[in-house]
């Protein structure tokens, strides 16, 4: 992994175990990804529209970028490290929505993008974008988790002038009547 920024957005999505012992179900975590993808594509799509409304897209652009971000599912992070203890995965958020915006923007635009004014102006633009995205991004997965009765907690780091946001998520696995099942068989029978 290339060397973060302060512009970059890092995710630790930390599972912990259950009272019992630490086991958690597969579909405990799957859901938490799926989930945080949810919150990241629509955090991506806001990112269009401040961009595009900023900059004065039209419409058939802004349409155009919303349609292609649909494309990026399940890219919109990067795991790069997984730490041991409670199951701990670290991620950065990808730049989607600034990819998207700038390749169809420089296929509407075709050779001239990168000589005009708007090559700078998107990249200005998404420096002030991101400086809420963080903010927007916990409130997205705070608002889903809970609407899908996930428990957990969800902070976010203060960033220093120089280091990425940090977004960590701590999610607790339901512990249900059939989580007895899935007991290691020797645990079970010795």
């Amino acid at each position: 992994m290339n060397s973060l920024t302060a512009n970059d957005i890092i995710i630790v999505l930390r599972v912990k175990g259950t009272k019992n012992h630490f086991s958690i179900d597969p579909k405990d975590l799957t859901t938490a990804f799926d989930l945080l993808e949810q919150c990241l594509y629509e955090s991506d799509i806001v990112d269009i529209q401040e961009a595009s409304k900023y900059l004065k897209l039209s419409q058939v652009l802004t349409d155009a970028c919303e349609h292609r971000i649909k494309k990026y599912r399940n890219r919109r992070i990067r795991l790069y490290a997984a730490n041991t203890g409670s199951i701990e995965i670290i991620g950065a958020v990808a730049g989607v929505a600034y990819f998207v915006l700038q390749s169809t923007i420089g296929e509407a635009l075709k050779d001239g993008f990168k000589e005009s004014t708007l090559y700078p102006e998107l990249k200005d633009t998404f420096k002030a974008i991101f400086s809420a995205k963080p903010y927007r991004i916990v409130e997205f997965v705070r608002t889903k988790f809970a609407s899908n009765r996930i428990n957990g907690n969800v902070i976010i780091n203060s960033k220093s002038e120089n280091t990425p946001s940090k977004i960590i998520i701590e999610i607790e696995p339901k512990e249900d009547k059939e989580s007895r099942f899935s007991v290691p068989i020797g645990e079970i029978i010795g």
